[in-house]
């Protein structure tokens, strides 16, 4: 496989010095592109500090939620998804959620 030309060879085929800048008033001098400085993305402060509560779920198959049940009632949530699923006859489990608590604080 052939090696392109490098850097030093396209800079060395050039006349260097002041001569090469006043080549002609047709030829436009070698500009660099200038970069916009991007802003630093900052977080928003009350995303940071919003606190979550954990609930149990009961959903479908096709993961709509049907029930929501504290933390600590997990076998009722059980419970309840074992009635729905007989009576529908489709079947219907429980999910770990988390949900933003509101404070009275806000």
């Amino acid at each position: 496989m052939a090696r392109k030309a490098g850097q030093s060879k396209r800079k060395d085929s050039q006349p260097a010095g002041p001569a090469s800048e006043e080549a002609g008033p047709n030829q436009a001098s070698p500009r660099r592109k200038t970069t916009r400085s991007r802003k630093a993305k900052t977080k928003n402060p009350r995303s940071a500090n919003v606190r979550m509560k954990m609930c149990w779920a009961v959903v479908t198959s096709t993961m709509r939620q049907v029930a929501l049940y504290e933390y600590a009632c997990r076998a009722e949530a059980d419970e309840r998804a074992a009635q729905l699923t007989e009576k529908h006859k489709s079947p219907h489990f429980v999910l770990p959620v988390r949900l933003p608590v509101e404070d009275a604080a806000n």
